[in-house]
């Protein structure tokens, strides 16, 4: 485990998954700590958000497959390239180890940086392929929260939940739930039941309750989704996107025609500043 300290705030990173495994501002936790069946902290979805139709893509005629939000926590053989008492870089290279589910090569810096009351990630992807590089990348961070705690978007924000038990969603969802401002104990997860919107208006949302609050930056994501393994859980998984999962009427399934796919050119970089205020 990776250590950041600063007088105010505290990280735990886990140097195989990237996971950020505690965000603690003085002593007071912010990040989910495994005391439900979900045993995750803050996966990092890449090069796929949500599910492939059939678990499938093409690329130039050729069939692959991949699991659900695609293989970032298998990468491996992660460096430290640049670190500070405020910061560290965790660099690796994909090295043809993936080319069998994912015909292409890529280098991704991953940079945790810590300031007084916050937290930013950064995620830099560079293609290394000699062709263009198609890629979705996303956030699925579970925070601590209370049942009677409130989330508030900055923008109005409709969100759907026609999805078939988070595998494909609905192409023209009928149901509609306004969480511009909503308590979390008003979420309905029951089921493992996740609500998404892939027309994200707000910069920001900010969770607040009698002993904590913390505001995320959602500037330039498209798409977002709210999860919780079931009701009355101690977290709740706000998933901001640069993808979507396919839908259950898609027919084209080449990886470039996907929705919200991300292109990158030959030597190429495409990078995402994420941050978190703690309050």
């Amino acid at each position: 485990m990776y250590k950041l300290k600063s007088n105010n705030v505290s990280v735990e990173i886990d140097q195989t998954t990237m996971e950020l495994r505690s965000i603690k501002l003085k002593d007071q936790e912010y990040t989910y700590q495994h005391t439900n069946d979900w045993k995750k902290n803050w996966p990092i979805l890449f090069p796929i958000c949500g599910t492939l139709k059939d678990n499938k893509f093409t690329h130039k005629d050729q069939e692959f497959s991949l699991p659900r939000h695609g293989f970032f926590r298998d990468l491996k053989d992660w460096k430290i390239t640049d670190k500070s008492n405020e910061h560290v870089v965790f660099t690796t290279t994909s090295d043809k180890k993936f080319l069998n589910v994912y015909p292409f090569e890529f280098r991704i810096d991953f940079t945790v940086k810590i300031a007084e009351d916050s937290v930013q990630t950064i995620f830099k992807v560079k293609n290394l392929s000699k062709e263009e590089m198609y890629f979705s990348f996303g956030y699925h961070p579970a925070f601590l929260v209370k049942q009677d705690g409130v989330l508030k978007f900055s923008s109005k924000e409709i969100f759907h939940t026609d999805n078939e038990k988070m595998l494909y969603l609905k192409k023209n969802p009928k149901t509609k739930f306004d969480f511009t401002e909503v308590k979390i104990k008003d979420i309905d997860f029951k089921g493992s039941q996740f609500y998404w919107t892939d027309n994200l208006q707000s910069d920001f949302v900010e969770y607040t309750d009698d002993e904590k609050s913390f505001k995320i930056n959602l500037k330039e994501f498209p798409v977002c989704l709210l999860w919780a393994e079931e009701n009355n859980r101690d977290y709740i998984c706000i998933e901001p996107w640069f993808g979507t999962a396919d839908s259950d009427q898609r027919v084209d399934n080449k990886i470039s025609n996907k929705d919200n796919i991300l292109t990158l050119g030959v030597d190429e970089e495409w990078s995402n500043t994420f941050v978190m205020e703690l309050k």
